[in-house]
């Protein structure tokens, strides 16, 4: 988005921004990956009040990992669950992992490709978290439906 006004611009984008935050709308990846939103998931993680992601930031804190890897794994969990349009209980290991090739193929890792969900996922970070809520194949046709499918 773009208005050719410095100021105008700023504003614009962080008003996508918040509207991706509050789950107004829900951006493709592609979408989402073109703009460049200043601490996203500081201002996504604020706006779900989920107690699930509170859980799950406080396992990321406590890893010995380096606060910019800290960083990027705050920042693919929320960019998956506002691309995915999910709660962190329904980000499945195949949304984490089609989110992360997806991040890879479109170039889109900033710097850090090859680490992409790395962090997210390693030592069960996002595994250990309770799940039951819907179905293990995120937002994808793939899904049955059935009870099942549902229970897991």
């Amino acid at each position: 988005m773009t208005a050719e006004d410095l100021r105008l611009d700023g504003e614009l984008g962080h008003s996508l921004m918040l509207l991706c935050c509050l789950r107004v709308i829900r951006p493709s990846l592609a979408a989402f990956r073109v703009n460049s939103f200043v601490r996203y998931h500081e201002h996504f993680e604020v706006a779900q009040n989920d107690p699930d992601l509170e859980r799950f930031l406080a396992l990321v804190d406590g890893h010995e990992a380096s606060g910019h890897f800290k960083r990027c794994a705050r920042f693919d969990v929320a960019a998956a669950l506002t691309t995915e349009g999910i709660a962190l209980a329904d980000l499945s290991t195949e949304a984490l992992l089609h989110y992360a090739i997806a991040t890879r193929d479109g170039g889109w890792g900033a710097g850090y490709e090859s680490d992409v969900g790395r962090l997210a996922w390693r030592d069960g970070r996002v595994r250990s978290l309770p799940r039951a809520r819907s179905c293990h194949v995120a937002r994808s046709n793939a899904c049955p439906g059935d009870d099942a499918c549902r229970a897991r």
